[in-house]
């Protein structure tokens, strides 16, 4: 028997688009277990429907091959299709279970490699693979710094939002003012996290990428960003490709922010309070 467990994460983070990503306290485990044939057991109400690709038996399978039958029970805290990295998370539990299954610990960045190629983007894989607040560079990642004092709070709607059809939002050109603007708005993220000002968080706030095309598709989520700044964020974004909104807070204002969410989603969705994962997967 071999386990692995992986932790959530939340990309982009407003502008790191497809590149910053950190990981959360919300963790799929995966149990492999040499059987007669492939089978896969989820518990938990967090699982793919019948008619839905099993992301951690296609991990399983990509990792060992078809001919090395394992039996999979998952155990997933994340919320599928809200933009928390469910995908990736089960990517990458699935990979390196399947891997430990042979006896031996898989490498960190071949987890990161193969999870990555099913993904289709690497930055909630990397974070699920090192933790904590990363940047994503093609088939490998660097840690970021985050202050201890930043706590987080996420709006989890009730509806789902496909990361497929999130992408298929996205303009195929983008202007080269909103570039220069977005890469600005990037680097006051990095180093809002590193130090926590607020007037930097404040500079990397918006973002013309992903979010602005995206708010079509959900437009609830441009009133929980205001919401939550309005609580007393110091920055708010969508979570990944959402419908989850994310906030960044400190210690005092974790309540109102978690109050005025919960406000504003009356009654259609879920507050969060994850810490931040300082660890990868384990």
């Amino acid at each position: 028997m071999a386990e692995a467990t992986a932790p959530g994460s939340s990309a982009n983070l407003g502008p790191g688009f497809d590149t910053v990503a950190l990981a959360l306290e919300l963790t799929c485990r995966v149990v492999a277990t040499p059987g007669p044939t492939w089978k896969v057991t989820h518990h938990g109400s967090h699982a793919p429907g019948s008619d839905e690709s099993d992301a951690v038996l296609m991990a399983a399978q990509r990792a060992v091959g078809p001919d090395h039958h394992l039996e999979l029970d998952v155990h997933n805290e994340i919320p599928l299709g809200r933009g928390l990295g469910s995908s990736a998370a089960a990517f990458v539990a699935g990979v390196a279970a399947a891997l430990r299954s042979l006896g031996s610990e898989p490498d960190s960045l071949r987890v990161l490699e193969i999870a990555s190629d099913l993904e289709g983007h690497s930055d909630n894989v990397a974070a699920s693979v090192f933790g904590g607040l990363v940047a994503a560079l093609g088939t490998t990642a660097r840690p970021l710094q985050i202050d201890p004092s930043l706590k987080i709070v996420v709006a989890v709607p009730d509806r789902r939002l496909p990361t497929k059809w999130a992408r298929r939002a996205l303009p195929e050109i983008v202007e080269h003012e909103a570039a220069a603007r977005s890469i600005s708005r990037v680097v006051a993220l990095v180093e809002a996290f590193r130090t926590g000002e607020p007037a930097l968080f404040s500079a990397a706030a918006g973002d013309e990428l992903h979010e602005g095309p995206r708010s079509a598709l959900f437009p609830e989520a441009d009133d929980l960003i205001f919401t939550a700044r309005s609580a007393g964020a110091l920055h708010a974004c969508w979570s990944g490709a959402g419908p989850s909104v994310l906030a960044v807070v400190l210690e005092d204002r974790i309540e109102p922010v978690m109050a005025a969410l919960a406000d504003e989603l009356d009654g259609e969705g879920t507050i969060l309070r994850p810490e931040v994962a300082l660890e990868g997967l384990r």
